[in-house]
């Protein structure tokens, strides 16, 4: 989980939509 950890913390490029999604719990 240290992949979506990272992607969350903007190391790894993400668009906001799915920034949100994980956010929410919905990975």
């Amino acid at each position: 989980m240290d992949y979506y950890s990272r992607m969350i913390n903007g190391d790894i490029p993400i668009n906001s939509i799915e920034k949100i999604t994980l956010i929410s719990g919905n990975n």
